[in-house]
């Protein structure tokens, strides 16, 4: 179990999908309507982003997409969920792989973005009137050497997430904007997904 009451304000007013879809195993499929943002130098920066299989500099619409998030216990005994993404463009697949994991000192919850991690980030969940979940970024390192380096406010990707449920369609949703303070939008994608049971189990 990843997310709980005391890390999501609001928990109870969580749509009971989105519960489910944070405290156990899950795969889906669907379709991002849009991935786009970012200048061309923040396009070209993005080209190193797949060798560690997170940014990447490709944009379109209508992009098949895969996730997967598998529960994981670290060393130290911490709570988390492995996060791969996989998006399916026509040329090739576009990878963005994460760890979110439940600081065992300080409570927070914490998202590893990349394999090997390139950045660490905070994040602070809420939950809306209608029963979404909305993740902002906070606090942000880049690490390397195996050292863990405080980036500065103006360097931060910041991320604005809201999830949601369609009850009419069955379906999740998904709404992403990073952003910079320099750069301005740094990439965003958009789109819905469907849950898929393996027969196999």
């Amino acid at each position: 179990m990843v997310v709980h009451h005391h890390q999501v304000k609001d928990y109870d007013k969580l749509h009971p999908k989105l519960k489910e879809r944070y405290n156990r195993a899950f795969t889906a499929e669907g379709i991002m309507d849009e991935i786009g943002g970012g200048t061309k130098l923040i396009r070209f920066l993005f080209r190193i982003g797949p060798l560690f299989r997170c940014f990447f500099p490709e944009r379109g619409k209508n992009i098949p997409f895969r996730i997967v998030n598998e529960p994981f216990m670290t060393r130290k005994g911490e709570e988390g969920m492995h996060w791969f993404r996989t998006f399916y463009f026509s040329e090739k697949e576009r990878h963005f792989d994460a760890d979110m994991i439940i600081d065992q000192k300080s409570h927070k919850v914490l998202d590893y973005f990349g394999k090997p991690r390139l950045l660490m980030s905070e994040l602070h969940f809420t939950v809306t009137e209608n029963g979404c979940l909305h993740i902002q970024s906070g606090k942000q390192k880049f690490l390397m050497l195996r050292r863990e380096w405080p980036l500065p406010s103006w360097l931060y990707g910041v991320s604005d997430v809201t999830e949601s449920y369609d009850e009419h369609a069955g379906e999740y949703t998904i709404d992403v904007h990073v952003k910079n303070r320099l750069f301005g939008t740094l990439f965003t994608y958009k789109g819905r997904f469907t849950e898929r049971v393996s027969h196999d189990e």
